[in-house]
């Protein structure tokens, strides 16, 4: 029995970056800067929500941290900001993925993606509420494709590369598997073996030349 695909609102426009682990905080400030859209940014650890909160606010963004190891006083000043219009970017691990009601979120920006596929749909559900529009771009490295590919079996369809993103970067495993492929000869010759037969002993045959083979 084939699984039901998971449904997301129809106002939310889903797109994938591809790009690599070292560039993703010069693409967030690239995405934050083209826009004033409010913006929820998930991560996939507690210490990378800091570490992104502390570097944002570094160049000049009005950014609160919301994870479980922040205090009650911490998260609700956090999400009443957010809510208020004194933060513009809340920076949040999956604890702001499920039950967190803040209306006219502009933009979710995975710059993680969830271990979970279910997670995605959760966190990009917290856009376009109540039928308004929004935006979801996640972040997608070589090491992502398989929570990617889980992702898109879950909606039940691919989702659209973001204007600006490279091509897909082949996962380690794979790029490893080609290149021991193209290690191998494809004949199991070695590479300039001529496969000619060999003329039978006791024929004359005239002298030649291997013209247009190259070693």
């Amino acid at each position: 029995m084939v699984a039901p695909s998971a449904t997301t609102a129809d106002g939310i426009t889903q797109a994938v970056h591809h790009t690599s682990h070292d560039a993703k905080a010069d693409l967030l400030l690239s995405m934050l800067g083209a826009d004033e859209d409010t913006a929820l940014v998930f991560t996939r650890t507690k210490h990378r929500a800091d570490r992104l909160g502390r570097m944002l606010g570094s160049a000049g963004h009005r950014v609160a941290v919301l994870h479980g190891d922040r205090s009650l006083s911490q998260r609700r000043a956090a999400l009443e900001g957010f809510k208020r219009g004194t933060f513009r970017v809340l920076v949040a691990t999956d604890i702001a993925a499920r039950g967190i009601d803040v209306a006219n979120i502009g933009h979710v920006i995975n710059f993680d993606l969830p271990n979970c596929p279910e997670d995605y749909v959760h966190r990009i559900g917290r856009t376009a509420r109540m039928k308004t529009t929004g935006r979801a771009t996640s972040f997608v490295t070589r090491e992502d494709h398989e929570q990617l590919r889980d992702i898109e079996r879950l909606l039940g369809h691919a989702v659209p590369l973001a204007h600006g993103s490279g091509a897909p970067a082949l996962p380690s495993h794979v790029r490893a598997g080609l290149s021991r492929q193209d290690e191998r000869p494809s004949s199991g010759r070695p590479h300039g073996f001529n496969s000619h037969r060999r003329p039978h002993r006791g024929t004359a045959q005239p002298a030649r030349h291997d013209r247009g083979v190259h070693h």
